[in-house]
């Protein structure tokens, strides 16, 4: 038997922007095609970079550091820190209906209170493509059985000036915003696992292959 097909977050945006898109990123990722460019691969290193500078904003937390490439884990020490009662965690993982996320800040005030849900970005304010974003963490955090109470997005303020980085960041409620994008979840993983499970999907190029990335 083969191995079961997963979908990510970042894979469930691939799927949502062109099907054909996804299969080529499941089945032959190591495609020339999908190789970042220098420009990219800049874009995807800041961003990693500000990740890390957001925890700072989030102390006392633990890290799930387990290699990307090693879900069960990082599953393993989600898991870990939820039952040391742990209320900050960096890169918390979860996986439900073969649909796997790891949330860059999941926080709460105390140990039997819902939970913040914080994606981090390193653009200058919330984007429409952020939604489905946060809401696809959301569905797998919830369908894992952990109480999201609310959702953020955290990302760079303009108004931050150097040396002065006390406004480094800041903090965007999209709890109201998701709630659709959150429904939508359960339907669309479904069609992108079922369209994997089969051979290269025809689609035709559109504006899919120019937006929200080209």
């Amino acid at each position: 038997m083969g191995r079961a097909i997963r979908l990510s977050k970042s894979r469930y945006l691939s799927g949502l922007q062109c099907h054909r898109r996804l299969w080529w990123e499941v089945h032959e990722p190591d495609a020339p095609e999908l190789t970042p460019d220098a420009a990219t691969q800049r874009v995807f290193d800041t961003g990693h970079r500000v990740g890390e500078v957001a925890r700072t904003w989030f102390p006392g937390g633990v890290l799930v550091d387990a290699p990307y490439t090693r879900p069960r884990e990082r599953l393993t020490q989600t898991r870990a820190a939820l039952a040391a009662g742990a209320t900050v965690i960096y890169e918390a993982a979860f996986e439900h209906e073969n649909v796997f996320a790891a949330i860059d800040v999941l926080s709460r005030p105390g140990p039997t209170a819902p939970w913040t849900l914080t994606e981090v970005k390193s653009t200058t304010s919330v984007k429409d493509v952020h939604l489905p974003d946060v809401a696809v963490q959301t569905w797998v955090a919830r369908g894992a059985g952990i109480a999201i109470g609310a959702a953020e997005v955290m990302h760079l303020d303009p108004a931050c000036r150097h040396p002065d980085l006390s406004n480094l960041f800041r903090r965007e409620a999209v709890t109201e915003a998701i709630k659709e994008a959150v429904g939508e979840v359960p339907r669309a993983a479904k069609r992108m696992l079922t369209m994997l499970a089969g051979a290269l999907p025809e689609v035709a190029p559109g504006e899919q292959c120019l937006a929200p990335y080209a």
